[in-house]
């Protein structure tokens, strides 16, 4: 009974990452990204560690011609692959925090030697019996150096959620965090399966809590994908309305605001420079308004072409004006650092939820859009 249980999680695990990676290739058009083949990287040596782990129960104490040797075969194969799954998560986490090709390569030759090193040790094994030994009767058994396959893989997680917790410090993309935070699940959930199976002896989880977990975000990705504003980064509008019509009525502290920015005579731009330079001012555009949102309160959006919504709470109206200023000053700023070739100038105005009859969603981001556009006409 336990057998066929213990058979039936790694199958389970194994239709997962493959419905996972069918769903990956599948969505991609075009060529993948390196994130998008890092991420198919983990999947797949997922994939194969929990075929091992599947054939490796299977073998053990088998009796058949060349059992043995091919116990030796795809335990060496298991051991492998256990660190190096590490590894490519740390590429990925690398890559997907910092967004720096170039930075990868220049870590690579430090990141690949844990690899190396357990690579090394496995390959020995069936010599030494440094990692495992497979005796005359074909059963496995933990070599005397088997604590340094998971600690070399430790140094990855470790390492991996080191970057991000110093990255989420020091970023104030409230979009950004929440990808910080979720990412940061991935490296605790080996520690805890390895554990957990270091006290209760035949027990094997650690390979299915990973396939849960890069299930787990997989949709964390896909959703950030359909709420987050390609181009800019900030969420799109169709996150905004969800926020706003979940979190609208829910009493708290503080007014509920909704401030609409219009970038003034964006067309000129785009027809002067080119739509390549106008696409730069626009994330120009939204690393201002980052600054000037709050980490905690705010939710900044795209609304499509050159529009932004802010939504957040403050203690006043008098706190809502005090950062349009902040926003105006930030652009003066980077009009004088003569960064650019054009000159940005932004229309803005405000609503405040529950004042002059405003108590819908749509009324609400309205009575902002009307507001900045009486803005725009007085300039």
């Amino acid at each position: 009974m336990l057998e066929l249980l213990y058979l039936e999680v790694d199958i389970l695990g194994i239709v997962i990452l493959m419905m996972l990676l069918f769903n990956l290739i599948k969505n991609q058009r075009r060529k993948m990204l390196l994130d998008q083949n890092l991420f198919a990287l983990l999947l797949i040596t997922n994939l194969f560690l929990l075929i091992c782990d599947a054939v490796m129960y299977l073998l053990n104490h088998r009796q058949f011609a060349y059992a043995r040797e091919w116990n030796i075969v795809i335990t060496t194969i298991y051991f492998i692959l256990s660190p190096l799954i590490c590894f490519f998560w740390l590429l990925y986490n690398d890559y997907k925090i910092n967004q720096n090709k170039k930075r990868l390569l220049k870590y690579m030759p430090i990141y690949v030697i844990p690899t190396i090193i357990s690579t090394f040790l496995t390959l020995l094994s069936p010599i030494t019996g440094w990692i495992y030994a497979i005796d005359k009767y074909n059963d496995y058994h933990k070599g005397s150096l088997f604590i340094g396959i998971p600690l070399l893989a430790f140094t990855y997680l470790f390492y991996a959620a080191y970057l991000t917790i110093k990255k989420g410090k020091e970023s104030d993309d409230l979009t950004k965090k929440e990808l910080y935070h979720y990412m940061l699940i991935l490296p605790i959930v080996p520690f805890i399966g390895s554990v957990v199976q270091s006290f209760i002896c035949g027990v094997s989880i650690t390979w299915i809590l990973v396939t849960l977990t890069l299930l787990n975000m997989y949709i964390n990705i896909q959703n950030h994908q359909i709420y987050t504003d390609q181009l800019t980064g900030l969420y799109n509008r169709k996150f905004i309305e969800n926020y706003l019509l979940n979190n609208m009525q829910k009493p708290k502290d503080g007014i509920l605001f909704a401030l609409f920015i219009d970038v003034d005579k964006f067309k000129g731009i785009n027809d002067t420079f080119g739509h390549l330079i106008g696409d730069k001012a626009l994330i120009q555009i939204a690393t201002i308004l980052k600054r000037a949102c709050s980490v905690k309160k705010d939710y900044l959006a795209r609304m499509g072409g050159d529009e932004f919504l802010i939504v957040g709470r403050r203690a006043s109206r008098d706190e809502v004006e005090a950062m349009t200023r902040q926003i105006q000053e930030r652009v003066e700023i980077f009009n004088k650092s003569g960064q650019a070739e054009y000159i940005l100038s932004l229309s803005m105005g405000y609503t405040v939820f529950g004042e002059n009859n405003i108590h819908t969603m749509d009324a609400f981001i309205n009575g902002a859009d009307k507001q900045m556009y009486c803005h725009k006409r007085s300039k």
